[in-house]
């Protein structure tokens, strides 16, 4: 799974791609500002786009739409800052959102979820797990 990480707080991005470089998640881009995002997805395309509400300011929603309007549509999931403001225009255009405070796994979690599948391709009946070896694909 194809993923581009949104977000200007370092830390955030540095800790989501090291977790990332753990599990079947391949972060393709990172963008720390809107045109960066847009161009970022544009150029390579990903499965999802994990979103920081704070990164769009007051063009949330329109950033959302120019996201799903490009050729591929990635999926959308917000990331929120715990106790922020309820964004109720955007959660309704996001396929998922998550609290930047929850653990990974919470997020691993939704990613999986929103995992895109090939029917009968490789990725057939496999969901995201650890890339160390210890889980076995049903």
């Amino acid at each position: 799974m194809q993923v581009v990480l949104a977000t200007a707080r370092p830390y955030l991005c540095q800790s989501l791609c090291l977790y990332f470089s753990t599990c079947d998640v391949d972060v393709v881009g990172t963008a720390d500002t809107v045109a960066s995002l847009l161009a970022t997805t544009s150029r390579v395309g990903p499965d999802i786009v994990l979103l920081d509400t704070e990164l769009a300011g007051g063009f949330l929603e329109v950033t959302m739409d120019a996201l799903k309007a490009t050729d591929k549509s990635p999926a959308i999931v917000l990331l929120n800052r715990p106790n922020g403001p309820d964004l109720p225009d955007a959660a309704a255009r996001a396929d998922g959102q998550s609290d930047i405070g929850d653990p990974p796994e919470t997020l691993l979690a939704l990613l999986s979820s929103l995992r895109p599948t090939d029917p009968g391709g490789a990725d057939a009946g496999v969901g995201l797990r650890p890339s160390s070896g210890s889980s076995t694909v049903a």
